[in-house]
């Protein structure tokens, strides 16, 4: 009779002890999606102005592209311009649809997965900017033309011309070492970092960050659940 109460008692007790695990599991569950969830909010502001402020450059090109499309050398260097703000706002459009598509109610690894997703676009979005360093000219020609009412490529010294022209071949090196460095494993690297967390990536980072720590204790509390 002592052994089938014991046997009873250790019974309660372990469903007890279930019941608290998941409890547990299901508070802290619920803290570390807020603190996803929070951090993609902030993220998604960040994509959300970069969009807009986009747009809006891309709509002052455009214009001063249909003001100048009868000049080569002003119109096709703003049209390489407006080329690099469109690649990142489409980059940017694409992020808000794929972070709209996260349901908190899904699994775990679910949400990871399409973060991880959203991940990839956003480093993306960096190669053509990343590309268009050696053609910095281009930004150059704008500039001057809007502040000063030069065309720089026309009408510029040579020496100026061709002195920039070296300066852009040199940029190739470093646009190459950062397009086949660009990871989130590399921001030990202060270049790097700049990218990655420079423009809502610690978000993005602190986002995985919590799911990780969320997959980690479901593993751990059903490996005990199992036992």
């Amino acid at each position: 009779m002592e052994l089938d109460e014991l046997k009873q008692t250790w019974t309660e007790q372990a469903r007890k002890l279930d019941r608290v695990l998941s409890l547990n599991l299901q508070g802290l569950k619920a803290a570390q999606l807020d603190k996803t969830r929070s951090a993609l909010g902030r993220f998604k502001a960040f994509r959300f102005r970069e969009m807009v402020v986009g747009i809006f450059v891309l709509l002052l090109l455009g214009s001063y592209i249909a003001d100048r499309v009868s000049v080569p050398t002003l119109a096709l260097p703003a049209f390489v311009v407006a080329v690099s703000f469109l690649v990142p706002v489409i980059s940017n459009i694409r992020q808000l649809l794929l972070l709209e598509r996260i349901s908190y109610a899904d699994p775990v690894t679910t949400i990871q997965r399409k973060l991880e997703e959203i991940k990839l676009h956003y480093l993306r979005s960096f190669l053509f900017p990343v590309l268009m360093l050696p053609l910095y000219m281009a930004y150059v020609s704008v500039t001057f033309n809007l502040f000063f009412g030069v065309d720089v490529l026309a009408y510029g010294n040579p020496g100026f011309l061709w002195a920039n022209l070296v300066v852009s071949l040199l940029f190739i090196v470093p646009a190459v070492w950062v397009l086949r460095h660009l990871s989130f494993k590399n921001t030990d690297n202060p270049v790097i970092r700049i990218f990655v967390h420079g423009n809502g990536g610690t978000q993005m980072v602190a986002a995985l960050e919590f799911l990780k720590t969320l997959q980690e204790f479901e593993e751990e509390a059903n490996g005990e659940l199992r036992v």
